[in-house]
């Protein structure tokens, strides 16, 4: 019964941890994109002046 327990309070740790790193993951990409797409724009508004 105890290892039962641990063990499915594992599988959900692992779960809670895999969508957390998921989340974190996609946030962390979206910011870089928006940051890539700024510096983009920042060089395009540099060259046109």
């Amino acid at each position: 019964m105890i290892a039962n327990a641990t063990f499915g309070q594992l599988l959900f740790m692992g779960r809670v941890w895999d969508a957390n790193l998921k989340s974190i993951a996609r946030r962390v990409t979206r910011r870089a994109c928006n940051t890539v797409k700024g510096n983009m724009n920042q060089l395009a508004k540099f060259q046109l002046r």
